[in-house]
């Protein structure tokens, strides 16, 4: 029974739009699809930018940043957690309507920071404005796997850094074993190729 929990993610979600500036969205950004079929349950007044991205990327960014360590997942246990979470994600996307959930690509947002931030506004029934289109010039980087600082146990620095002309975390070059990418192939190559993605070559 999942009352205690409800009640708690309700005050979690009223405090969060209580200390809101007036007129703003409030975003709550989370990277995981661990129990999502909840948030309809929790978050029936809300809506979701549900972001998809090339799962090649993903394993990598993951496999960079959090797998260090003799007792770290194993790169084909990044891949079968990843093959999960797009069955999983590919399910609820599905049963949602559009009025309550917008799906994006990374890619195209990346691209296009202004146009995907005019797109989903418009979906909210906001306006696009010049403060909004001027934020985007100068977007800092949050944890990339390639362009963060590291921590001294080799983790990725969370700390904000400009971005530059390396920075490309759509198309950079994989730096996988011949093995790496027959796992890859194997546990996602399917899944990913069904959304429109490229086979790891």
């Amino acid at each position: 029974r999942m009352e205690w929990m409800a009640y708690a993610i309700a005050g979690f979600r009223n405090r969060l739009l209580d200390i809101a500036a007036p007129g703003s969205i409030t975003l709550i950004k989370n990277p995981l699809v661990w129990n999502i079929e909840l948030w309809p349950v929790f978050f029936p007044q809300d809506k979701m930018v549900f972001i998809v991205r090339d799962a090649r990327y993903i394993v990598d960014s993951f496999a960079r940043s959090f797998a260090h360590g003799r007792l770290a997942r194993t790169f084909e246990d990044i891949c079968i957690e990843t093959a999960l979470a797009i069955e999983k994600s590919n399910a609820f996307t599905a049963s949602m309507p559009a009025d309550q959930l917008l799906e994006m690509r990374y890619e195209e947002v990346v691209a296009d920071k202004r146009g995907a931030v005019a797109a989903v506004k418009a979906w909210l029934g906001e306006p696009m404005t010049e403060a909004d289109a001027g934020a985007l010039e100068n977007v800092p980087v949050f944890g990339s796997s390639t362009h963060s600082k590291r921590t001294a146990g080799g983790g990725v620095d969370w700390t904000p850094v400009a971005a530059d002309a390396k920075f490309d975390p759509t198309s950079r070059p994989l730096d996988w074993s011949p093995a790496q990418r027959r796992t890859f192939e194997r546990v996602c190559g399917d899944l990913n190729a069904a959304m429109g993605y490229p086979r790891t070559a």
